[in-house]
């Protein structure tokens, strides 16, 4: 088998649920990512009754297209950001108890 083309049997559409959503972004990608996943689903049957393989050897070595280093340097860079946002959030959330208790001495003298 040289070539494979699966399509959809129906046109994707994306209903918003109300008439104030403008961009619904999110249902348009996930409605496209059901569509495709599906069509996958189908042509790997198609392989399987065809007998074509479709799993990779066990020695199958990938060449990445960034480099480990660079992956490193990325993920270091991610957990820094989650850092700072969990360092906000605490902080955040201490000044919401500061007010809630300097509130509640209030209300009680």
């Amino acid at each position: 088998m040289e070539h494979m083309t699966i399509t959809h049997t129906e046109p994707v559409r994306v209903i918003a649920d109300s008439a104030l959503q403008i961009n619904p972004d999110i249902k348009r990608e996930l409605s496209f990512y059901n569509v495709a996943r599906a069509n996958v689903m189908k042509a790997m049957e198609i392989c399987v009754q065809a007998k074509v393989p479709i799993d990779r050897p066990e020695d199958f070595f990938a060449e990445m297209i960034k480099s480990d280093d660079h992956m490193k340097q990325v993920k270091s860079r991610l957990l820094k950001q989650q850092q700072k946002i969990q360092k906000f959030e605490e902080k955040k959330g201490a000044m919401e108890n500061k007010k809630f208790h300097k509130a509640i001495k209030q209300f009680t003298q």
